[in-house]
């Protein structure tokens, strides 16, 4: 498997296609196996970049405590050890607030995003109390029933559940709490206005705890694109991935 040294920790990575870049940004306790599909799909008309954040899936724990400029500095090192200039991002849940820093830091490398499920901040009490319960769950090195969960929300598939469930369990509780803290104080409010990028914002027609954040985001972003997918929920990139991936398709031409 792929892997190169990044600030300290071993960090896992998967590169396939030719094309423009497209790099996938997983959220807590479900690494870049939550894009299998995209991988496999849309490599046939981008290069896909998939890569692990700091302990989890198969890059190694960190050696210290992180937040979102961290991952973003993490990504930026990665695509210049591979010499790549310029690339989309698609972010997902806690995902795309690293997406959104990482173009905040480094507006010369983004062409666009694409974001799935993103907020500019937890602001509202259903979302805070969800973070702060898989927060102590992990403190508390409960990541085997969170990954569980996870797979079973993100998945209609064998093949990928159990694929998901054995990566997502590879997950180090440090790293998991890391992860779920940066997301739980991350805002972005005060910058979003200076993204000139285009951006994708993908929501569940049928999602009643990130969807609500839509409007908000409309209001801050300067170029963006608004959808929601018909019937599904949250859980976009595993079961509703032919309409992920055809609604990418036709946002980078």
């Amino acid at each position: 498997m792929p892997s190169t040294q990044i600030n300290g920790v071993n960090m896992f990575f998967e590169l396939k296609g030719h094309g423009a870049t497209l790099v996938f940004i997983h959220p807590p306790v479900l690494p870049s196996e939550i894009f299998r599909f995209q991988l496999k799909q849309l490599s046939k008309h981008y290069q896909i970049l998939l890569f692990d954040i700091r302990g989890h899936g198969y890059s190694s724990p960190s050696p210290t405590e992180w937040n979102f400029s961290d991952i973003a500095k993490d990504l930026k090192q990665l695509l210049d050890q591979l010499n790549i200039r310029h690339v989309w991002i698609c972010g997902y849940s806690a995902g795309a607030s690293i997406a959104f820093e990482f173009t905040h830091l480094f507006p010369e490398k983004v062409k666009g995003l694409i974001q799935i499920g993103p907020v500019p901040a937890v602001n509202d009490l259903l979302l805070k109390g969800m973070v702060k319960i898989a927060m102590n769950a992990a403190a508390k090195n409960k990541i085997p029933l969170i990954s569980y969960v996870g797979a079973m929300l993100n998945t209609n598939t064998l093949r990928l559940f159990f694929s998901l469930l054995k990566t997502a369990k590879m997950t180090n509780a440090n790293d998991a709490a890391c992860f779920y803290r940066s997301y739980y104080q991350f805002q972005c409010m005060a910058y979003l206005a200076d993204i000139h990028q285009p951006v994708l914002l993908i929501y569940g027609k049928e999602d009643k705890v990130f969807g609500k954040y839509a409007e908000s985001l409309t209001h801050l972003l300067p170029n963006y694109t608004l959808t929601f997918i018909e019937k599904a929920k949250h859980e976009v990139p595993g079961n509703f991935y032919h309409d992920l991936n055809h609604l990418i398709r036709n946002f980078i031409v």
